[in-house]
């Protein structure tokens, strides 16, 4: 059997359309690049998982007390000794870091506006893959009439 892939010399380049800027863009993007990046559920889920290990900290910033771990230091020379472990200092967190921690946790922990419990974006995202499938799994004008159908419980 033969070898029939492509080398970079076998494939066409697509052509350049010139953009008002001086530069040009290739139709159809660049060839082998599929688009996209992470999917909207992966990168909330990460968020997420940030958000629970940072929890802690967003709460004692907003109660307004913060533990830092400071190193003493040689009065005559201004070096640390290397037998000192840091000790923990609570120190006063800034009127605007205590604010902020304060709306990180009430938007995340109430929430904005969310349809049955579910965020806005989640329900858009979901709408927009169930049209996607019926596109794709329905001859078009089947598809466009239960779309029309649908479009007033949506709207």
């Amino acid at each position: 059997m033969a070898d029939e892939s492509k080398t970079a010399a076998q494939t066409a380049a697509p052509a350049l359309i010139p953009q008002p800027h001086g530069g040009a863009l290739l139709s159809g993007g660049v060839p082998g690049n599929k688009g996209g990046g992470r999917i909207a559920d992966e990168v909330r889920g990460l968020a997420r998982g940030g958000f629970a290990d940072n929890l802690p900290r967003a709460i004692a910033i907003a109660s307004g007390m913060v533990d830092i771990k400071l190193r003493k230091v040689c009065e005559h020379c201004g070096l640390p000794p290397k037998s000192s472990e840091p000790e923990p200092v609570n120190v006063r967190a800034a009127i605007d870091s205590s604010l902020k921690a304060l709306d990180l946790l009430g938007n995340y922990g109430v929430g904005k506006l969310q349809v049955r419990g579910i965020a806005d974006e989640v329900v858009r995202d979901r709408l927009r893959l169930t049209i996607d499938t019926i596109r794709a799994e329905l001859p078009e004008d089947q598809a466009r009439a239960l779309l029309e159908k649908l479009e007033p419980i949506w709207r």
